[in-house]
């Protein structure tokens, strides 16, 4: 009796000891030797909304969010061979109105910031965000820890290289993240624009 005992709690701890094992598999199976996700997908998510404002909203949209802008751009004029386009600034009872007619540029200025919505010809939508200051650190909204006043490693050091990059001599440089809908603009090194634009096809390699 005692040794049929024995044996029966013998094979308890063996069947104990094979699930065990059986379930430390699984988890190593399952868990451990899962496919690390790659590292870009850990890059930041493209952008679209900045200081309110969003990709592919309406002048109405806008003027809710914002208000009416105190500022927009009239129609491209021809001056001494270079084309310009004049600010009117809205005092008018319809300003709404007048906003709607001079659709593509409206300008916006708080806490010593320069906001810029610019919408698209065709849609009347958003196309394009950007806000620029002088003042330095904090007179806009940062993305992703990048603020006016950032360098140019700064940003690398958090997105990677640009898609697109344009140096104009002695000027200023614009750093393209088609992929993640953004827009830098650096002067004498140091980040003055930030920008949010609808994303367009990288042009392919020559």
């Amino acid at each position: 009796m005692a040794r049929a005992k024995a044996r029966g709690r013998a094979r308890l701890l063996v069947t104990i000891a094979a699930i065990v094992a059986l379930g430390s598999l699984a988890i190593w199976l399952v868990v451990l030797r899962r496919p690390q996700a790659p590292v870009e997908a850990n890059r930041p998510h493209a952008v679209s909304t900045y200081d309110g404002v969003a990709l592919g909203m309406t002048m109405q949209d806008v003027i809710a969010a914002k208000g009416v802008p105190p500022t927009v751009y009239g129609p491209t004029e021809m001056k001494n061979g270079i084309p310009v386009q004049e600010p009117i600034y809205l005092s008018q009872a319809d300003a709404r109105a007048m906003a709607a007619r001079h659709e593509d540029w409206w300008t916006y200025k708080e806490s010593g910031a320069r906001l810029d919505v610019y919408f698209g010809s065709s849609s009347n939508k958003v196309a394009k965000i950007t806000c620029a200051s002088r003042t330095g650190d904090g007179a806009c909204p940062p993305v992703f820890a990048l603020r006016i006043g950032s360098s140019r490693k700064d940003i690398v050091s958090a997105l990677g290289s640009p898609d697109l990059e344009d140096a104009e001599p002695g000027q200023q440089i614009t750093m393209s993240y088609q992929r993640d809908a953004l827009e830098f603009v650096l002067a004498r090194g140091k980040l003055s624009q930030i920008g949010v634009v609808k994303t367009v096809p990288v042009p392919p390699s020559p």
